[in-house]
Formats: C-alpha cells, sequence, structure tokens
C-alpha cells in the first residue's frame, strides 16, 4: 500500500492528476475521529491487481471544508454523503441525508468530547 500524504488544498488537485479510470478504482472515502481532528483516507485499488492500493490521507479540523471529488469520480457522492451524515463534516455540495433523518442521532461516529 502506498500513503500519499497530502494537505486539504491540494487534495483534489492530487487526486486528479493521479487518476485513470481506466487503471484505477475508488474503493472509498474513509474517515476517522482522532482526538478531535478528522483523518481523511480517499482510498484507490488497482484493476485486477488484489493488492495495490494508493491512500491519500489527510487530517482536516471539523469546521474546515472539505472539497468534493465527484466531478473527477462521479461515484465519490456515496462516500461523500455518508462522511457528511456520519461525522458532520461540511464537503463541498454535498448535503446530509443519505443515512440519516432529522430524527436521528446526528454525527454518530463523531467523537463526543465537546468537538
Amino acid at each position: 500500500m502506498e500513503k500519499i500524504e497530502v494537505n486539504i488544498d491540494e487534495v483534489k488537485n492530487k487526486i486528479k492528476e493521479f487518476y485513470k479510470p481506466d487503471l484505477w478504482h475508488f474503493v472509498c472515502l474513509n474517515a476517522n475521529d482522532i482526538e478531535g481532528t478528522c483523518k481523511l483516507q480517499w482510498i484507490f485499488s488497482k484493476y485486477e491487481e488484489k493488492e495495490n492500493f494508493t491512500v491519500f490521507e489527510c487530517d482536516v479540523a471539523f469546521n474546515a471544508t472539505v472539497p468534493t471529488i465527484t466531478d473527477i469520480i462521479p461515484s465519490a457522492i456515496m462516500s461523500e454523503m455518508e462522511i457528511v451524515d456520519l461525522f458532520g463534516l461540511k464537503i463541498q455540495t454535498i448535503k446530509k441525508g443519505l443515512y440519516l433523518d432529522e430524527t436521528s442521532q446526528q454525527t454518530p461516529l463523531k467523537e463526543k468530547n465537546g468537538n
């Protein structure tokens, strides 16, 4: 697995430079709340190679706005909507409501330590 650390301001351009739709499959956008900071990982696998992964990774504040990659990879909308619902992160143009309705516990995967 290759990890590429990026900052939030460059992640979209780095993914755009990297992504070749005939070579790479977008697996998912992963998020973890680590002591009040959100660690994001955009995970790609190479077609026909089981264990060839490339992960773009960055840490962001929960009040930051994350760029969407749906204009590069339209199917990323599902992962982005999931992160918005489950962590309360702001992603450009992405609205809440994929999994959670108004009566659901909000941001269920975000730690409840005052953040």
